[in-house]
């Protein structure tokens, strides 16, 4: 009778070094589609967050819907132009004030689709829906707030790349350099 032997240990994972990143020279702000995704969705997520804290949670019911929309239709769409366009400009200030403006435009857009969409469906006439006292600070205050989300959300986008980017140079000059200390090792004996 033959024992049969049992690895106690998983298999080895081959490794694959990290994809090389986007970013030239030219374009030191290129971007890939998943990190364009993960910062509208930081975003959104920071907006649900603030909304939910400004309105006790109420505000979520409109929130999740109005936003998602907003989100689809004018913010994504502006923020991708404004990314693609600015793909060649190294300074980050520009950036960030151009995504900022993004949000507030977006924001200013939701307040109007969700006006439009009291109109439309619920018969509240125009005048009436901004005129009351309490509400047109409080949209006021709902546009607003798009804008740090967009600026919070393109930053730790940015900050996650710029660490993705380092880690990968940093690997690939190790991988270099043991390459060559491997060469000169064999080279010496």
């Amino acid at each position: 009778m033959s024992e049969q032997h049992v690895n106690p240990y998983p298999p080895q994972i081959a490794w694959t070094p990290p994809k090389q990143p986007p970013r030239t020279v030219n374009r030191p702000m290129a971007f890939t589609p998943w990190e364009f995704i993960r910062g509208a969705l930081i975003t959104y997520g920071l907006f649900l967050a603030l909304m939910c804290f400004l309105s006790f949670g109420v505000g979520l019911i409109y929130a999740i819907p109005f936003g998602l929309v907003t989100l689809l239709t004018v913010g994504a769409p502006l923020a991708l132009l404004a990314g693609t366009l600015l793909r060649g400009v190294r300074h980050s200030w520009i950036h960030m004030f151009t995504h900022t403006l993004v949000g507030l435009i977006s924001g200013c857009a939701g307040v109007f689709l969700f006006a439009l969409w009291n109109v439309l469906f619920n018969g509240v006439d125009v005048a009436s829906f901004f005129s009351d006292s309490w509400s047109w600070p409080m949209y006021l205050v709902y546009a607003i707030i798009t804008g740090p989300c967009a600026f919070f959300g393109w930053l730790i986008t940015w900050r996650s790349w710029v660490a993705a980017d380092t880690r990968y140079y940093w690997i690939t000059k190790q991988g270099a350099e043991s390459k060559f200390s491997s060469s000169d090792d064999a080279a010496s004996a």
